[in-house]
């Protein structure tokens, strides 16, 4: 039973999950891996685990209790060592590309953020004057004013403001002498 867990742990090492979709907008961060870096991933990717690290614990136990060549061990080991380190580095570098490329569309998608913001805010402040003009028209200038329906004013000044100060303040106002029903 022992021998079928390596096995097992190795057939998850190297069952991955589909990648999720990519945005067409981020696709250039994700190029395709060469099988070079590929390899170079998966071999990474194994030397970082616990399977790796148990692996040559048993090795070396085994090499020892069975008193077998300690050189021929130490150059077993330094050129691994070499290859780990090389694959290490290229896996890095690899990333490394990756990080700056992600680095450069993020840069871009910010900049196109702030642009849209800038323009929502130009709309927002668009916005307040209408809004600032709309309450302008809408409620008196003073509360004492002369324009009450029996005062002698003009009508256009009348007509404009009283069908919007009607419906904008609706019941919550009580209605003047100019009547009760519409």
């Amino acid at each position: 039973m022992k021998s079928a867990r390596p096995s097992l742990i190795l057939a998850q090492l190297l069952a991955r999950k589909p990648a999720p979709p990519i945005h067409p907008a981020r696709a250039r961060i994700h190029l395709a891996r060469t099988p070079g870096e590929l390899a170079a991933d998966l071999i990474t990717a194994f030397a970082g685990s616990w399977p790796f690290v148990l692996l040559h614990v048993v090795w070396f136990t085994v090499w020892l209790l069975l008193r077998l060549d300690i050189n021929l061990l130490t150059l077993i080991v330094s050129l691994e060592a070499i290859f780990l380190a090389t694959f290490v580095l290229m896996s890095q570098n690899r990333q490394a590309s990756k990080d700056e490329r992600r680095d450069d569309t993020e840069a871009v998608e910010v900049e196109q953020l702030t642009i849209m913001n800038q323009q929502q805010l130009a709309i927002l402040a668009q916005q307040n004057e209408i809004l600032a003009l709309l309450k302008a028209q809408v409620s008196p200038t003073s509360p004492t004013s002369p324009t009450s329906p029996t005062s002698p004013t003009s009508p256009a000044k009348q007509a404009t403001p009283a069908p919007i100060s009607r419906a904008s303040r609706g019941a919550r106002q009580p209605r003047g002498p100019q009547g009760g029903g519409n």
